[in-house]
């Protein structure tokens, strides 16, 4: 990961500003620094291969793409660095269903260190929503297909950061099958103090629960100054798995407790992404399961906004009875898009991402 360099951190914001599978998770400072020089807004001096990457993500939207490419040059030259990776991006970028990481990887042989490459552009791209326009497209929901090549195994790769954590923090893991309580774990990890990211392979048999070709679960964070927290996706893992996850510490959660009169180690903090997982502003969430919850749709932590989520597709959920299985729901023009069903454990704050559904 040569390629960023690390910084200080800052709870400005803190869980608001959630943005997309590959971005700050759930506040908006990000470790990682990248120059505003060097591609000039895709000037002469950019090489082709960059020029694919960035028009990957921003197409043919001239205004977005210089933005995109000045604050985003590092990773994107990181990424042109390597033809396999350029291709991915293309790939996934195209496809644009919640699939497409999967299904470009078998078909391309993509490398860990590759998709670790797109996965740092991506989360660049994510912060772009005041110059760029993205997270509305939902045309895929219920509407495409899961991937059908057989494996074994499948693979997850997560770096594991907290607000106001040193860098060199170390976390630990654990995989929990299912719906249930996790009183039988499939497989533990540990983060390295040097990356944050640590990487698991699990077995599509037995006691990991894996069905057909995918591994359906959710995880538990633990490590110093956070609350143990669950953090989940409303998809299973088809086959590879790249995230950055960012956790609140406990004092930003005792102080969301405060201002939302409510005991945040309860809350549930969700996200909404659409078809590309960009964040998308413009969705609503409910709790059927619940008659006592509250949603809170919020622009940064202390400031509620609207009865929708905005640019980063992020809001909180307070109020629900803890130690019940509960079913979340994501509506877009009151049609619901995305469904999560868990159980939401008492005092274990939860971050999940909800992604459109897959065909039926």
């Amino acid at each position: 990961m040569s390629f960023v360099r690390m910084v200080g951190s800052s709870c400005v914001g803190a869980w608001a500003a959630w943005h997309c599978i590959a971005c700050d998770f759930p506040f908006p400072t990000s470790k990682y620094e990248v120059d505003a020089t060097g591609l000039g807004g895709l000037g002469g001096a950019a090489s082709s291969e960059s020029v694919r990457v960035a028009t990957a993500f921003a197409e043919d939207d001239w205004s977005c793409l210089r933005s995109f490419a000045r604050k985003c040059e590092q990773p994107i030259e990181r990424c042109a660095e390597s033809s396999a990776c350029v291709q991915f991006a293309e790939c996934v970028r195209q496809r644009a269903v919640p699939t497409a990481e999967t299904s470009c990887a078998d078909e391309l042989g993509t490398s860990v260190a590759d998709h670790w490459a797109f996965e740092f552009v991506r989360h660049c791209w994510a912060e772009r929503h005041r110059e760029c326009d993205f997270g509305s497209d939902f045309s895929c929901a219920n509407g495409y297909e899961l991937p059908t090549t057989d494996r074994s195994v499948v693979e997850v790769s997560q770096q594991v950061l907290a607000i106001n954590q040193p860098a060199e923090a170390v976390f630990s893991v654990a995989f929990c099958p299912g719906i249930e309580d996790c009183t039988r774990v499939v497989a533990t990890a540990e983060t390295n103090p040097a990356t944050g990211i640590y990487e698991v392979t699990l077995e599509l048999a037995g006691v990991n629960f894996g069905v057909g070709n995918v591994w359906e679960g959710y995880r538990i964070v633990e490590g110093t100054n956070i609350y143990p927290s669950t953090v989940a996706a409303n998809v299973p893992v088809w086959g590879r798995r790249v995230e950055i996850t960012r956790l609140m510490n406990r004092e930003t959660i005792d102080a969301l407790s405060k201002v939302y009169e409510a005991d945040a180690t309860n809350a549930l903090f969700v996200q909404a992404v659409d078809c590309r997982s960009d964040p998308a502003p413009g969705v609503q969430f409910e709790l059927p399961t619940s008659e006592q919850e509250r949603v809170v749709y919020v622009k940064d932590a202390f400031t509620p906004v609207g009865s929708q989520t905005v640019e980063t597709g992020a809001a909180g959920i307070y109020g629900h009875e803890a130690d019940h299985l509960h079913e979340v729901r994501a509506l877009v023009a009151g049609r619901v898009v995305a469904a999560w069903r868990g159980r939401l454990v008492a005092g274990r704050p939860m971050y999940l991402r909800m992604h459109p559904h897959g065909g039926r």
